[in-house]
């Protein structure tokens, strides 16, 4: 007999500083406290990516514009009632407009900005600090500050 693999949809929160430096926005997990990114499983009605945005607002009170295409995907356990599940996250880039200062998970989770090195430092997760550092590279490299703008 095969290991089901559950699909599940994940928001990649980012934003650049005023610097031009890009941040990542983490929260923690309920039960184990890990940093990971806002996820959770498919709703009906939603496309993934819609899904994920909505995690997003959820479990960290982010706004923003999401992509509609996934950037990669990493798997992780989750323990549910004494078994564990397999997942699988398909992550959409989600730049963050603004955060809310309540929102439903508010008090559940820790929420915090973090530079990309930092971010990577203490997730536990290898997968997901890889599809990090890949996206993060290419959003770095294809971001332009507002003073380099043509008119």
């Amino acid at each position: 007999m095969g290991v089901t693999i559950r699909p599940q949809v994940g928001a990649l929160p980012v934003r650049f500083d005023e610097d031009g430096t890009l941040e990542i926005l983490l929260i923690t997990s309920r039960r184990s406290r890990k940093w990971i990114i806002p996820k959770g499983n498919p709703m009906r009605r939603l496309a993934p990516h819609q899904a994920a945005a909505r995690e997003a607002f959820e479990e960290a009170g982010a706004i923003g514009a999401i992509e509609g295409r996934s950037r990669g995907h990493y798997r992780h356990r989750k323990r549910k009632a004494r078994r564990q599940i397999r997942c699988q996250v398909a992550v959409y880039v989600m730049t963050v407009e603004r955060r809310l200062e309540r929102f439903p998970e508010l008090g559940e989770r820790a929420v915090r900005w973090f530079k990309v090195d930092d971010a990577r430092e203490v997730i536990r997760n290898r997968k997901l600090r890889e599809l990090i550092a890949r996206v993060s590279a290419e959003l770095v490299s294809s971001f332009r500050p507002l003073a380099e703008l043509p008119d």
